[in-house]
Formats: C-alpha cells, structure tokens, sequence
C-alpha cells in the first residue's frame, strides 16, 4: 500500500524545503512537484533535483518506464488531460460532484494517480 503526504504551500513559504528534509528519510520519497513532470510528458527540460533534466533524471526515467509499464503506452499523455479536468484549482468542485457520482474519467485519473503512486 502507498501512502501519500501532499505538501502545498504558496511560494516561498517552505514547502519545497520540507519536501526535501523529508524526502532524506530512507522510507520516504520526496518528489518536488510533480505535476510539472507529468504534465509535460517529460518532454520538457524541466530540472530534477539531482541536476539533470527532467527527461534525463535516471530515477524519472525509470518511474515513466515503470508507471507505462503498469498503466500503458499512452498514460503519460492521457494523465496530463485528466490533471487539467481534476488538478486545477477552478475545477475543484467537480471533484465534490464526482465523490457523489464517479464519472468514466475521474475513475481513469484515480486508476493513473494510483499507478504513479505505485511506480515512485
């Protein structure tokens, strides 16, 4: 089982630094944000915090490898889709509509989400 600390913070407010004291702990991987990686598809050269490129980053690499593996060829540009329906901050109270009745999409961003999960 996979469990999730969200961290959200307002601009310089912390947070990026609490990402980074926990993510030193050996049971916990601490990801920056990654909603920018899976956005872009790591197509973009979006900087990992080891200093390479996103699209370059061994462990990116491998959770991309990983995650299309187990959710298919086509997840990391459908999963891009699927965050700008549920993620956005203006779209939030679709996500109170969809805890009352799942649509077909909001299942298939949970299944992806879950998987990602999985993958890191």
């Amino acid at each position: 089982m996979v469990r999730v600390l969200y961290i959200m913070g307002s601009g310089r407010s912390g947070s990026t630094f609490l990402d980074a004291v926990l993510g030193n702990h050996p049971e916990i991987e601490g990801v920056g944000e990654l909603g920018y990686h899976t956005r872009s598809g790591w197509g973009q050269a979006l900087y990992c915090a080891c200093g390479a490129p996103g699209n370059a980053c061994t462990f990116w690499s491998d959770v991309r490898d990983e995650w299309t593996k187990r959710a298919g060829p086509d997840c990391v540009q459908e999963y891009a889709t699927l965050q700008n329906m549920f993620e956005r901050f203006r779209r939030w109270p679709r996500l109170f509509r969809e805890r009352r009745k799942q649509s077909a999409r909001f299942g298939a961003y949970a299944n992806r989400t879950t998987t990602l999960f999985e993958a890191i």
